[in-house]
């Protein structure tokens, strides 16, 4: 929700030929679960893959980097899931805005911006190394603690009496 809430107030050019914005709304935000992929299928989710790079490449695909205009946001669910490979290619997509899809040499652009999440501290993540310094500076513009509900809740006890009421009132 907080990642939701930050993309959406991206600023986004209002073409007045048209009378619409250069992009819906609807589609900046791109949610890649890296615990829903693992090893050669997250690098191909990410920065695709050419016809025969493996086993399982029947046809030329195209990666969540590839799909990104310059007003998208990739956000990727708990990056220390990310195998180091895999983070140490992101980080140099992050620096130098180019990555090559999984069987190709063929350099492509990316535009995009990436939001990242986890449940454990970044500090955390670095200490135990699941995280990589590089890909953490190349990220780390800004940082977002969102409280766990049990600490929301023991801090201030009348937040799960307000939380309830929502729901209520949404259904």
């Amino acid at each position: 929700t907080a990642a939701r809430a930050v993309i959406g107030s991206g600023f986004v050019p209002f073409e007045d030929k048209t009378m619409t914005f250069a992009e819906p709304f609807t589609e900046f935000f791109k949610h890649v679960n890296l615990a829903q992929h693992a090893g050669v299928r997250l690098e191909s989710e990410l920065f695709g893959h050419q016809k025969g790079a493996y086993t399982e490449a029947v046809e030329n695909y195209q990666g969540t980097l590839s799909r990104c205009s310059a007003f998208d946001v990739i956000y990727l669910d708990d990056i220390g899931r990310m195998p180091d490979s895999v983070q140490a290619k992101l980080a140099s997509v992050l620096q130098h805005r180019t990555f090559t899809p999984v069987g190709s040499h063929t350099k492509q652009t990316f535009d995009g911006r990436i939001m990242a999440s986890s449940r454990k501290p970044s500090k955390e993540l670095l200490r135990d190394k699941e995280l990589r310094e590089d890909l953490y500076y190349q990220l780390c513009v800004n940082e977002i603690h969102v409280p766990a509900l049990r600490q929301r809740f023991k801090e201030k006890t009348s937040e799960f009496e307000l939380m309830i009421s929502h729901v209520i009132r949404q259904f």
